[in-house]
């Protein structure tokens, strides 16, 4: 299949299935690869992603290897059945294990097309998936709907076509799928499609995806242009087409003065304040049990890793103040941690490549910080920027030092300015709820204050 990005081929994915054993079993075998151009700052690179699921002679999920390649930068990832549990292994700069519950609705991506063929939807009817996202380490749900049955060709021959409409996390997209379960097409948001091709075709020369390219079609226009957004200490903003059951954060870096519901989405009236550093000296290591979650280790945040935890002593030193410690490693990562759009798969993996983009950068804050002892949020949300002139999604920080405190090693900020509103926060599954605000949010800039 070739993969297009707004109407511009930048690569191919390839899928297959047969037939065999595994592990003793018989099993069938899913694959797909996909590989796809890039261009980071006027280098020329690439993704890879390759998933291999084995279903069982019932049609179960039996095992998954997920392997990803993303601008040079490697995550690999396998699971297997053992008994009524489903053991996955993930290698992300260090190896870690996590246990879940096995039941027959649990599905790789991979794997939803055959899934969808074996339930025999009528039109109009939908089924939920437990699918199993492999670099996240997450089951989410996804839902299915048959839209409609039509005739159509493929492969130049007439034939019946299924069309279903896929929703997750508040993203729909539309497969079509024969009925061997060949894919005829396949379009997401923000302008990916993916539509079935002749090998020779699939194959042919594609022009790179531009990292600058797909940051701007996720934009949030703004009716002003603001200048010197770092130096911006308060702003209100009305922001406009949340979808209504979207859990909207009001918290001391942003509170929602009004609200204005419609059909099925909401409008926020905030004020949000650059929360100035405190000066009431706290300690560390902090030992209240409610911030436990914002000093957990995992395969992304890798804060019990021996290198992490060496970097974070010879950082921090002697010194016991939760904001001293917070401020030195702030300087260090402005020092040695390049600021590049390049997407990095662990904290682990950014200290090693020395470089990344706004999510690197918070991954890895995040890790130096809560190997210190020091509480640390990673937080997803759009913030100004003068050179796309909007609001960009981006990724930052807050840490506990007596009270949240927002920065920002990319942009710099130490208190981060008043332009970053916040949309997410806390686990992973948590974050992903953002993707249901992309494309659909507006905003409206009322008034700011700036500093002097």
């Amino acid at each position: 299949m070739e993969a297009f990005f707004q109407g511009k081929k930048i690569g191919y994915v390839h899928g297959v299935t047969s037939s065999g054993t595994l592990g003793g079993k018989e099993v069938q075998q899913v694959k797909s690869f996909a590989h796809i151009e890039m261009e980071v700052e006027g280098d020329k690179t690439f993704t890879q992603l390759e998933q291999t699921a084995y279903l069982d002679k019932d049609g179960h999920l039996f095992a998954f290897d997920y392997r990803q390649n993303i601008m040079e930068h490697r995550m690999s990832v396998r699971g297997e059945r053992r008994g009524d549990k489903f053991f996955v292994e993930i290698n992300a700069g260090d190896r870690r294990s996590k246990l879940y519950d096995w039941s027959k609705n649990l599905y790789t991506s991979v794997l939803l097309k055959q899934a969808l063929l074996d339930r025999k939807l009528k039109v109009g009817e939908e089924a939920v998936f437990d699918v199993l996202l492999e670099p996240l380490l997450a089951v989410e749900k996804v839902t299915v709907k048959l839209m409609a049955e039509e005739s159509g060709f493929f492969r130049g021959e007439k034939t019946k076509l299924y069309r279903f409409e896929e929703r997750f996390k508040g993203i729909v997209g539309e497969l079509i799928l024969t009925a061997e379960g060949d894919t005829v097409e396949e379009v997401s948001p923000n302008g990916f499609r993916l539509v079935r091709a002749e090998k020779v075709d699939a194959l042919a020369p594609a022009a790179p995806l531009s990292m600058a390219e797909l940051l701007l079609s996720t934009r949030v226009k703004s009716n002003i242009k603001l200048q010197s957004p770092r130096d911006i200490k308060t702003l209100r903003v009305m922001l406009k087409n949340v979808p209504s059951d979207y859990p909207f954060i009001d918290d001391i870096h942003q509170s929602v003065v009004e609200t204005v519901n419609k059909n099925d989405s909401v409008d926020y009236l905030l004020n949000v304040v650059s929360q100035p550093v405190p000066e009431r000296v706290l300690g560390l290591p902090a030992r209240d049990g409610s911030f436990e979650i914002y000093l957990g280790a995992d395969h992304v945040i890798n804060s019990d890793n021996k290198k992490i935890l060496g970097l974070s002593r010879e950082i921090a030193g002697s010194e016991t103040s939760a904001l001293e410690v917070a401020r030195k490693i702030y300087s260090w990562m402005d020092s040695n941690i390049g600021k590049r759009l390049v997407d990095t798969v662990s904290a682990l993996d950014t200290l090693k490549s020395g470089e990344g983009e706004c999510q690197a950068h918070a991954n890895l804050y995040a890790a130096l910080a809560r190997a210190a002892g020091l509480p640390t949020k990673v937080i997803s949300g759009i913030v100004y920027s003068t050179e796309y002139e909007g609001f960009m999604y981006h990724a930052w920080n807050e840490v506990w030092v007596g009270k949240w405190l927002a920065i920002d090693t990319i942009l710099g900020g130490f208190p981060a300015d008043a332009t970053h509103i916040k949309l997410a926060e806390g686990s992973f599954e948590a974050q992903l709820r953002i993707m249901a605000l992309i494309g659909k949010i507006e905003i409206e800039i009322i008034n700011r204050v700036s500093k002097k």
